[in-house]
């Protein structure tokens, strides 16, 4: 399991009266120093990931209720097809602060 990993992360964040913005891009390439023994490869990783969160500070015109909005996407593809791996999460969500 041990490797290199070159990776890259660029955030950019938005503080509103309204809404806050928080957003993520990931890019990463990992190389690992073994050959598997059960595919008979040296295995080697490129993945890209996106994160984004929206807050609405005054949902129902009102300031004890914040909306909250979020998606990720995540994405890895390796030279080995067994380590190859998709991901998509969606949530919507409500707080009541007291």
């Amino acid at each position: 399991m041990s490797g290199d990993q070159d990776h890259i992360m660029l955030t950019y964040v938005y503080l509103g009266d309204r809404f806050t913005v928080a957003s993520n891009l990931f890019a990463a390439q990992q190389d690992y120093d073994k050959r598997n023994p059960v595919f008979g490869k040296t295995r080697s990783d490129d993945t890209l990931g996106l994160g984004i969160v929206v807050i609405d500070k005054r949902i129902f015109n009102s300031k004890q209720w914040f909306g909250q909005a979020s998606l990720v996407w995540y994405d890895q593809d390796s030279n080995i097809d067994f380590y190859d791996a998709s991901t998509a999460i969606i949530s919507l969500g409500a707080q009541y602060r007291f």
